[in-house]
């Protein structure tokens, strides 16, 4: 099975299965994600990367208590923001004791640390949403490409992009399909999980 194409659902039913090329994928598709996210708050790549690692294997070692319809990148982001905090609180209190005062370095992590708890989770979905259309679009056939970014990023309507590139609407709206049809399917997945922490219906 190609399991860089398949869907979340697909790719969470075979983890829990104990399928070592699914988490393979997982790891793939979201790791750097995950490390830029790590980075912005410890400022340390190796810290970072060590918070992701083990992320990683948790969400390995916990497969068998997953739900089926568990989103992979929902519990790692979840997991390494609770790693973060946790890495951030130990720095403070360090500071503080070794300090025996609160200066700049300790303001800066308490600032961490409350940004950190705020942080709007959907933001990053959506971060990763659009990072997926980016990476899907270039798949796509270049004038597809071309007529859907025309539609949606400069917001012609077909009749004006048809006349733009001399070809008929009827063309135009077979390579809009195409690219909403491939999108959807790319997407599905991020869209539901996106709706359940937004609290849509």
């Amino acid at each position: 099975m190609m399991y860089e194409r398949i869907s979340e659902k697909e790719l969470i039913a075979s983890l829990i299965a104990g399928n070592e090329n699914a988490f393979q994928t997982v790891f793939k598709r979201h790791y750097g994600v995950l490390l830029r996210f790590a980075v912005s708050y410890t400022g340390a790549n190796n810290i970072a990367e060590d918070i992701v690692q083990e992320s990683f294997v948790l969400l390995w070692e916990k497969r068998n208590e997953l739900e089926e319809n568990t989103n992979p990148y929902a519990f790692l982001i979840k997991v390494v923001k609770l790693k973060m905090w946790n890495y951030l609180d130990k720095q403070r209190r360090r500071t503080v004791i070794e300090k025996g005062m609160y200066d700049n370095l300790v303001r800066e992590l308490d600032l961490n640390l409350y940004t950190l708890d705020s942080i709007n989770i959907s933001a990053l979905y959506i971060s990763e949403i659009e990072h997926i259309v980016r990476d899907t679009l270039l798949t796509l056939p270049e004038q597809t490409q071309v007529i859907f970014k025309l539609s949606r990023e400069e917001y012609l309507s077909n009749k004006e992009i048809a006349e733009r590139m001399n070809v008929s609407e009827k063309s135009i709206e077979y390579h809009i399909g195409k690219a909403i049809k491939v999108l959807r399917t790319e997407l599905i997945d991020y869209i539901k999980i996106l709706i359940i922490i937004t609290g849509g219906i």
